[in-house]
């Protein structure tokens, strides 16, 4: 069965289907140029995909962009698929002319997020419709490639930013990208697939740029969108501390 029928069967079930896979043939059209990975066209040991990492040649686009701060507050009342990874202070697109609601940018980011993901785990031989929220899911790569595409449509705001001032794009960490090749398996045949590079490749415009990848960096760092491993527990291991304080007392008592 093909991706649009599947889409349609589905498409009430999960409505950013049909939205990603058009945006997957558009994605397919591009890989003759975009393939910065690998010179070997036979080299597919496992997972090794074109892009590479989820989001991965959407970055320079975004870089362009005009960002602005935002809070964690205000952002993800309006998310629905990045609700959970998103536990900071983002950045969001600025509207390049007239003024736009908040939530609508945040839906196009979400969607944007949404898409990729639906595309990368079809690439990697996923149903990706089996996975609506990852953020439950008990696959660590599904959730790891979730992550990856929720830190690149939502970078984090420069620390001190008021809402409404500009700040740069802030590229993803080097942590969610090792995390993402360890538990997907990652493995190509001619090299080690490396977090941090710098490739050239042509965009659709014909420009040869230098496609650069993740912040050489640990999350939680100012230096990059990104969170610990402690930051998807906070709330838990916060519950377990009052339920420990609970129990002292009435020990005490």
């Amino acid at each position: 069965m093909g991706r649009h029928s599947r889409c349609l069967q589905l498409l009430l079930a999960l409505p950013w289907c049909v939205q990603a896979s058009v945006f997957a043939e558009a994605e397919d059209k591009r890989r003759g140029k975009h393939e910065t990975y690998t010179q070997n066209a036979v080299c597919r040991q496992n997972n090794c995909i074109n892009p590479l990492f989820p989001g991965l040649n959407d970055l320079p686009r975004l870089e362009q962009l005009v960002w602005q701060c935002s809070t964690t507050h205000e952002v993800r009342k309006h998310m629905n698929f990045c609700k959970e990874a998103v536990r900071y202070h983002p950045a969001l697109p600025s509207p390049n002319k007239t003024a736009q609601l908040v939530s609508d940018l945040v839906k196009a980011q979400d969607n944007a997020a949404a898409s990729m993901f639906f595309y990368h785990l079809s690439g990697m031989g996923y149903e990706p419709w089996e996975h609506q929220s990852p953020h439950l899911s008990s696959n660590k790569c599904v959730q790891d490639v979730w992550k990856m595409v929720c830190f690149t449509y939502f970078p984090k705001a420069e620390a001190g930013c008021k809402v409404g001032q500009a700040t740069p794009y802030v590229r993803p960490c080097m942590t969610c990208c090792q995390n993402y090749l360890e538990s997907c398996s990652v493995e190509c045949c001619d090299e080690s697939p490396q977090c941090s590079f710098a490739h050239s490749m042509t965009t659709d415009a014909g420009t040869s740029i230098v496609q650069k990848g993740y912040v050489d960096a640990v999350a939680p760092s100012l230096l990059c969108t990104g969170l610990g491993s402690s930051g998807y527990r906070t709330s838990i291991s916060f519950l377990g501390l009052m339920v420990m304080a609970a129990h002292g007392l009435l020990q005490l008592q």
